[in-house]
């Protein structure tokens, strides 16, 4: 699969592009709230399953399409209604 970049370039999509931003946004936290690297995974794979949905099957996604989902799964993992 194919994502667009914010520079407009057109790339294959690795998740763990997705993994390392969101392990760089867990270390910023202090460190009784970090999120496990399982934690971690579970959102990279949510985020992973909802590119089908947020654009046609001719579209090719573009990272500002993803990165809310990233940041939504994010807060969901650091407020007290933590998603098994």
């Amino acid at each position: 699969m194919k994502i667009i970049k914010r520079s407009g370039a057109e790339v294959d999509y690795d998740i763990t592009k997705i993994i390392a931003a969101v392990q760089k946004a867990n270390e910023s936290v202090p460190a009784a709230e970090r999120m496990t690297q399982e934690q971690i995974l579970k959102i990279a794979d949510n985020v992973h399953m909802l590119i089908p949905s947020r654009c046609s099957s001719t579209e090719t996604p573009e990272v500002v399409c993803i990165r809310p989902d990233c940041i939504r799964y994010l807060q969901m993992y650091h407020s007290a209604d933590r998603p098994e």
